[in-house]
């Protein structure tokens, strides 16, 4: 019971870590023109750069893959009450990182092209 409870749980966060980095990633798409390169190191001038179609959505797409994983492993592994909790944790907390790290990278990609003029509004 407290296994199932844990792994639903575990799956509505990441959900909603992903619904959040999908969302911002849209809203960025949507201030930028079809041929802005994105770049992948912001703060750096010559750094290399995607177009805006790989580079806001690898990001939401690496964290679902590695999301399945997680789910994969926490349901094909027979888990104690203990480690299905310090699972739970781990997987709560990968899907804040991966938040977290895609928003402020969103953020200096966004104030970088806003300075460079590559934004529509």
């Amino acid at each position: 019971m407290l296994l199932t409870v844990l792994i639903y749980l575990g799956d509505a966060v990441w959900i909603l870590a992903l619904a959040l980095m999908a969302g911002a990633s849209r809203a960025a798409w949507n201030r930028m023109d079809a041929d802005t390169k994105v770049p992948l190191q912001p703060g750096a001038p010559k750094g290399p750069r995607l177009s805006r179609n790989v580079a806001l959505s690898a990001a939401p797409a690496m964290a679902f893959l590695a999301s399945l994983f997680l789910v994969a492993g926490v349901r094909s592994l027979g888990l104690s009450p203990e480690e299905a909790l310090i699972l739970f944790g781990v997987r709560i907390v990968l899907a804040a990182l991966a938040t977290l790290a895609h928003l402020g990278w969103l953020r200096a990609v966004m104030a970088q092209l806003k300075a460079e003029g590559s934004l529509k509004y």
